[in-house]
């Protein structure tokens, strides 16, 4: 079952994610925040590796519509149900 479990996540983020993701570009980062980004923010948001290991704070939260690393909030639940 785990083997199952991980082929199917592993098929999940190949295909889905990188299919159906949305590029943050500095104008919504602006909007969503209230602050242009600064240094990697962009980059942590578009990361593809976000939610794996070391990446866990990268990404966007559809929910809350900010950055992860920005919203302690999503960091503690959403991340935590995309499991």
């Amino acid at each position: 079952m785990n083997l199952l479990y991980f082929i199917f996540r592993l098929w999940q983020k190949t295909f889905v994610k990188k299919n159906t993701k949305k590029i943050i570009t500095a104008e919504m980062f602006e909007a969503a925040t209230g602050a242009p980004p600064e240094d990697d923010d962009l980059e942590r948001c578009n990361c593809e590796k976000a939610g794996e290991p070391l990446h866990l704070s990268c990404g966007w939260c559809e929910v809350h519509n900010m950055p992860i690393f920005m919203d302690p909030e999503c960091f503690l639940t959403c991340m935590e149900n995309k499991r």
